[in-house]
């Protein structure tokens, strides 16, 4: 987490306060960029839950150390029309406003200004957002703690950092890890876009990311990546003044059966990304393949149980050719 009030490192152990992890992070944040321009937006009849929110959300700040201003509260009415929100979303926001909180009508399954007002925000005004829906916070209910999350995506969503993990492995010399997805789109005529991210820091905090439109319809070996590779070098590089020594890079959704046509056509493309960068950086890929039909269980015959998080099994049941391994990422009930 962020300094103590002294300046003294403020860490914990995770497994140590498995159940008190949610008061462990009620407090200052690795990195809290200043809150000095935003609003909140409401509906005209939600103006009480509104000063509610803005209130407990003064408190969350003072306890976090959270350097902010006051927001500027802005009433929607009619509260229930998306015109009415744009018009008053226009009139309020400009380049220097750092993010909007807008508290909806509606249920978790369903809000009907939230997909409207997130594409129109996303497209039109490239500013951070949250929704938070009025029915989560008029109860008054734990009000505190949900409050606190919040302020937790809020500042992830203008650049801070919640948390890190202290003393990751592999992190000792420059390491970029990158994750990468395609997605088959059917409104792009069933055109494939390629989604690609890459930690910037130390701690694996900060990421950098693009996206590509591939021209092949339905197309899933990523003839985007080689190029993506070296823009993702070139911004490491930018940000820590040499390319990475080692890369890590994880694949998500290639099938057992598509590993040799997809995987390793890509592996030839970010080594080619790395030979052309003029280094010697040191690759690992891994294909994470989350539908499988192996089922894994604990316990002894007559009284199975679900294995524990974290759980590994690498021999026996795996690809002898490989390096495979099955790992239980969560606790399952």
């Amino acid at each position: 987490m962020g300094p103590t009030a002294n300046g003294s490192p403020n860490t914990f152990d995770i497994e140590q306060n498995m159940r008190d992890i949610d008061r462990k992070i009620q407090g200052k944040m690795f990195t809290q960029p200043a809150l000095k321009t935003w609003g909140i937006f409401y509906a005209d009849r939600d103006a009480k839950t509104a000063q509610e929110f803005k209130s407990t959300m003064n408190e969350c700040l003072k306890t976090c150390g959270y350097e902010g201003s006051d927001p500027n509260m802005c009433q929607v009415k009619p509260g229930m029309k998306f015109d009415a929100w744009k018009k008053e979303l226009v009139k309020q926001l400009n380049d220097g406003v750092q993010m909007v909180v807008m508290i909806l009508a509606g249920t978790k399954a369903r809000c009907p200004l939230y997909d409207d007002l997130k594409k129109f925000l996303l497209e039109e005004y490239p500013i951070p957002s949250q929704v938070v829906l009025n029915s989560t916070i008029s109860k008054g209910k734990n009000l505190r703690s949900i409050v606190s999350k919040i302020l937790i995506q809020m500042n992830a969503k203008v650049g801070g950092v919640p948390w890190a993990v202290d003393n990751l492995p592999f992190m000792s010399t420059p390491t970029m890890i990158m994750g990468m997805d395609v997605f088959h789109s059917t409104a792009l005529g069933k055109k494939s876009v390629l989604a690609l991210t890459a930690s910037m820091n130390q701690s694996a905090t900060t990421y950098w990311s693009t996206s590509a439109t591939q021209d092949e319809i339905g197309q899933e070996a990523a003839n985007n990546l080689q190029n993506g590779m070296k823009n993702a070098m070139e911004a490491f590089k930018k940000n820590n003044g040499a390319y990475p020594a080692r890369v890590i890079f994880y694949r998500d959704g290639v099938g057992e059966g598509q590993v040799q046509g997809v995987c390793v056509p890509e592996i030839d493309q970010i080594k080619a990304a790395i030979k052309a960068a003029g280094v010697e950086a040191k690759l690992m890929y891994i294909n994470t393949c989350k539908r499988v039909n192996t089922r894994i269980f604990g316990g002894a015959v007559g009284r199975f149980t679900n294995p524990a998080a974290g759980t590994v099994i690498d021999s026996t049941v795996v690809d002898k050719n490989t390096y495979e391994f099955y790992l239980v990422s969560v606790a399952a009930k």
